[in-house]
């Protein structure tokens, strides 16, 4: 199992506040995680009907393509990666003006069979984040067979404001490794930022076997704004990358997953020894009743009977004494 990789999820959460969208990557790099992500949203009226009701309010929350630039700069110069989720064919033309710095693409739920984003993504070769939040297994093959080797992670998890952990059904993430032998899985939480699966989640996905994580992140824990009821302050965020580093540590620690560590030794040096039943010569050839096996606080004996019988004492042995290594002889 691969270390993990996690990232930092801002959304729209800035509400077209560039000032607020640039404190929340500073938060990214505090918390010390790998990456943000931005869903990239350039032309509006490409992705929003003007019959949508929240039209007006949703379009304050578009920057332009030059802002668009500076914000992934910035992202670049904190030394962070960027995972783009372009929603429309301008957020497409920033994926080829930044080739090559961009981690991850992300192909959005409400874009899946959105033919020409499709295209632009796998045109970009960008390697690919799928969220597999509302997909049945048919469509995740499809888009399995469609991208190719380009698809490197599925994501499960889905956002419902919040999303509450049994929704989620966390087994998926088992059950797609097995079905994706070639592909990463992630885990993108959306639990409620007050509730202890905020964190925890993360753990239990951990050891389901995902690899990659996304969290929503947020400046001011509860204050409300777009995606406020999923997103976290900077010191969880912290707080999660600090376990999953202390799982990678455990899980992936070592070489030999049989290699048994100084503790387990000495837990198995507490089995039983061979001692003697009743006091036997030097000169003794052994035999079964001549050896019991018993707690002695020694470990340098036999622990199976059988390995002694038939072979010589060198010396006495008193009645319930270890016999040791060097007490016999073949």
């Amino acid at each position: 199992m691969r270390n993990t990789y996690i990232y930092a999820e801002t959304a729209f959460h800035h509400e077209g506040d560039m000032s607020f969208l640039l404190k929340l990557i500073d938060n990214a790099a505090r918390a010390g995680v790998h990456g943000v992500k931005f869903q990239v949203l350039v032309d509006f009226d490409e992705l929003i009907s003007k019959q949508n009701p929240a039209y007006d309010k949703l379009k304050a929350y578009t920057f332009s393509r030059e802002q668009w630039v500076d914000i992934f700069n910035y992202t670049l110069a904190a030394k962070l990666d960027i995972i783009a989720m372009p929603l429309d064919p301008g957020a497409l033309s920033l994926m080829d003006f930044f080739q090559g710095k961009i981690r991850f693409v992300e192909l959005h739920s409400v874009s899946y069979y959105d033919t020409a984003v499709k295209e632009g993504i796998k045109k970009s070769g960008i390697d690919l984040l799928l969220g597999v939040g509302g997909r049945t297994q048919d469509e995740m093959k499809d888009a399995h067979a469609y991208f190719g080797a380009q698809l490197k992670v599925l994501m499960v998890g889905f956002q419902a404001f919040p999303s509450k952990i049994e929704d989620i059904r966390l087994r998926k993430i088992s059950e797609l490794k097995t079905q994706f032998p070639t592909v990463e899985i992630g885990y993108a939480d959306h639990s409620s930022f007050d509730d202890a699966w905020a964190v925890e989640s993360n753990l239990v996905a951990r050891a389901l076997g995902a690899t990659i994580f996304e969290k929503h992140l947020t400046l001011n824990e509860g204050e409300k704004r777009v995606d406020f009821e999923s997103a976290i302050g900077v010191e969880k965020l912290k707080e999660i990358k600090q376990k999953l580093d202390a799982l990678d540590v455990i899980v992936n620690g070592y070489d030999d997953a049989f290699q048994m560590t100084a503790s387990e030794l000495n837990y198995r040096n507490r089995q039983k020894m061979a001692v003697a039943v009743g006091d036997l010569p030097a000169g003794h050839t052994l035999r079964a009743d001549d050896v019991a096996l018993k707690m002695t606080g020694e470990f340098n004996g036999f622990s199976a009977k059988e390995s002694l019988i038939g072979k010589v004492l060198n010396k006495g042995i008193q009645s319930d004494y270890i016999i040791t290594q060097g007490d016999v002889h073949n």
